[in-house]
Protein backbone atom coordinates (compact mmCIF):
# COMPACT_ATOMS: atom_id res chain seq x y z
CA UNK A 1 0.00 0.00 0.00
CA UNK A 2 1.21 3.22 -1.17
CA UNK A 3 0.36 6.60 -0.01
CA UNK A 4 0.10 10.03 -2.97
CA UNK A 5 0.43 13.39 -1.98
CA UNK A 6 -0.91 16.01 -3.79
CA UNK A 7 -2.24 18.77 -2.20
CA UNK A 8 -0.85 21.06 1.18
CA UNK A 9 -2.77 19.87 3.29
CA UNK A 10 -1.98 16.12 3.01
CA UNK A 11 1.50 17.03 3.06
CA UNK A 12 0.78 19.07 6.73
CA UNK A 13 -0.21 15.86 7.63
CA UNK A 14 2.09 13.53 7.35
CA UNK A 15 4.49 12.45 10.28
CA UNK A 16 7.79 14.45 10.35
CA UNK A 17 11.05 11.94 10.86
CA UNK A 18 14.34 12.96 11.55
CA UNK A 19 15.66 11.55 8.36
CA UNK A 20 14.22 10.07 5.13
CA UNK A 21 14.89 8.96 1.48
CA UNK A 22 13.94 10.79 -1.09
CA UNK A 23 14.11 9.88 -5.22
CA UNK A 24 13.43 12.47 -7.82
CA UNK A 25 11.36 11.12 -10.96
CA UNK A 26 11.93 13.55 -13.64
CA UNK A 27 10.09 13.74 -16.88
CA UNK A 28 12.29 11.50 -18.52
CA UNK A 29 14.98 9.38 -17.54
CA UNK A 30 17.02 9.94 -20.56
CA UNK A 31 17.34 13.68 -20.80
CA UNK A 32 19.61 15.67 -18.88
CA UNK A 33 18.20 17.62 -15.71
CA UNK A 34 17.98 20.80 -17.17
CA UNK A 35 16.70 19.52 -19.95
CA UNK A 36 13.49 17.88 -18.09
CA UNK A 37 11.26 18.66 -15.07
CA UNK A 38 9.82 16.84 -11.76
CA UNK A 39 6.87 14.77 -12.26
CA UNK A 40 7.62 12.88 -8.84
CA UNK A 41 9.11 12.61 -6.06
CA UNK A 42 9.57 9.54 -3.57
CA UNK A 43 9.98 10.17 -0.02
CA UNK A 44 10.63 7.44 2.69
CA UNK A 45 10.64 8.02 6.20
CA UNK A 46 12.07 4.58 6.92
CA UNK A 47 8.51 3.14 8.00
CA UNK A 48 6.23 3.83 5.09
CA UNK A 49 6.62 5.01 1.66
CA UNK A 50 5.27 8.12 -0.07
CA UNK A 51 4.70 9.75 -3.45
CA UNK A 52 4.53 13.70 -4.00
CA UNK A 53 3.09 14.55 -7.12
CA UNK A 54 4.44 17.38 -9.15
CA UNK A 55 3.92 16.97 -12.42
CA UNK A 56 1.73 13.86 -13.57
CA UNK A 57 -1.72 13.04 -15.52
CA UNK A 58 -2.95 10.75 -12.71
CA UNK A 59 -2.51 13.30 -10.31
CA UNK A 60 -3.45 16.98 -8.66
CA UNK A 61 0.12 18.73 -8.60
CA UNK A 62 1.82 20.00 -5.21
CA UNK A 63 4.27 22.70 -5.54
CA UNK A 64 7.96 21.67 -5.85
CA UNK A 65 8.90 24.68 -3.16
CA UNK A 66 6.71 23.55 -0.34
CA UNK A 67 8.10 19.97 -1.08
CA UNK A 68 11.58 21.46 -0.89
CA UNK A 69 10.33 23.15 2.59
CA UNK A 70 9.13 19.95 3.89
CA UNK A 71 12.49 18.23 3.22
CA UNK A 72 14.73 20.76 4.86
CA UNK A 73 13.44 20.41 8.11
CA UNK A 74 14.92 16.78 8.49
CA UNK A 75 18.42 16.47 9.57
CA UNK A 76 19.50 14.08 6.85
CA UNK A 77 18.13 13.68 3.44
CA UNK A 78 19.61 10.71 1.93
CA UNK A 79 19.61 10.05 -1.68
CA UNK A 80 20.77 8.84 -5.25
CA UNK A 81 22.72 11.04 -7.02
CA UNK A 82 23.36 14.46 -5.06
CA UNK A 83 23.95 16.47 -8.54
CA UNK A 84 20.80 15.55 -10.12
CA UNK A 85 18.39 16.28 -7.00
CA UNK A 86 20.64 19.15 -7.25
CA UNK A 87 19.31 20.89 -10.44
CA UNK A 88 15.80 20.37 -8.46
CA UNK A 89 16.07 20.84 -5.06
CA UNK A 90 18.39 22.78 -2.60
CA UNK A 91 18.87 20.22 0.12
CA UNK A 92 22.03 21.53 2.00
CA UNK A 93 21.00 18.26 4.62
CA UNK A 94 21.53 15.71 2.26
CA UNK A 95 23.82 12.41 1.56
CA UNK A 96 24.87 10.68 -1.38
CA UNK A 97 24.55 7.07 -0.96
CA UNK A 98 26.03 6.15 -4.21
CA UNK A 99 29.57 7.75 -2.07
CA UNK A 100 28.37 5.48 0.55
CA UNK A 101 28.28 2.85 -1.45
CA UNK A 102 31.44 3.22 -3.51
CA UNK A 103 33.57 -0.57 -3.28
CA UNK A 104 37.41 -1.01 -3.25
CA UNK A 105 37.86 -0.01 -6.77
CA UNK A 106 35.49 3.40 -6.70
CA UNK A 107 33.24 1.53 -8.34
CA UNK A 108 29.19 2.13 -8.11
CA UNK A 109 26.97 -0.60 -7.47
CA UNK A 110 24.14 -0.95 -9.83
CA UNK A 111 20.70 0.07 -8.76
CA UNK A 112 18.87 -1.48 -12.18
CA UNK A 113 15.07 -1.27 -10.42
CA UNK A 114 12.74 -0.63 -13.60
CA UNK A 115 9.17 -2.73 -14.08
CA UNK A 116 8.47 -4.29 -17.37
CA UNK A 117 6.11 -1.37 -17.43
CA UNK A 118 8.98 0.97 -17.51
CA UNK A 119 10.85 -0.79 -19.99
CA UNK A 120 7.83 -1.04 -22.34
CA UNK A 121 7.38 2.45 -22.35
CA UNK A 122 11.18 3.36 -22.80
CA UNK A 123 11.23 0.84 -25.81
CA UNK A 124 7.81 2.10 -27.80
CA UNK A 125 8.63 5.99 -26.99
CA UNK A 126 12.09 6.92 -25.95
CA UNK A 127 12.08 10.07 -26.82
CA UNK A 128 9.14 11.13 -25.36
CA UNK A 129 9.79 14.15 -23.24
CA UNK A 130 7.32 13.89 -20.64
CA UNK A 131 7.61 9.61 -20.40
CA UNK A 132 7.30 9.75 -17.09
CA UNK A 133 4.19 11.29 -16.82
CA UNK A 134 2.14 8.96 -18.14
CA UNK A 135 3.50 5.31 -16.23
CA UNK A 136 1.35 4.88 -13.47
CA UNK A 137 2.52 6.74 -10.54
CA UNK A 138 2.11 2.84 -8.78
CA UNK A 139 4.74 1.68 -11.00
CA UNK A 140 7.02 4.36 -9.90
CA UNK A 141 6.09 3.64 -6.42
CA UNK A 142 7.71 0.45 -7.06
CA UNK A 143 10.36 0.99 -8.89
CA UNK A 144 11.47 3.36 -6.13
CA UNK A 145 10.90 1.02 -3.38
CA UNK A 146 13.20 -1.41 -4.87
CA UNK A 147 15.88 1.38 -4.42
Amino acid sequence: MYFIIEDKEQLSRLEMSDQAFIQVVTSNDYYHPKLARVSLIYYNNSSKGYVFVINHCEGFSLELKLVQEFLQKHNKIYLLDKKLHSYFLDLPNSIDVQFICLDKNNEYSSFECNTPVHRDFYIKHPILPTINEIIPISKHYERCECL
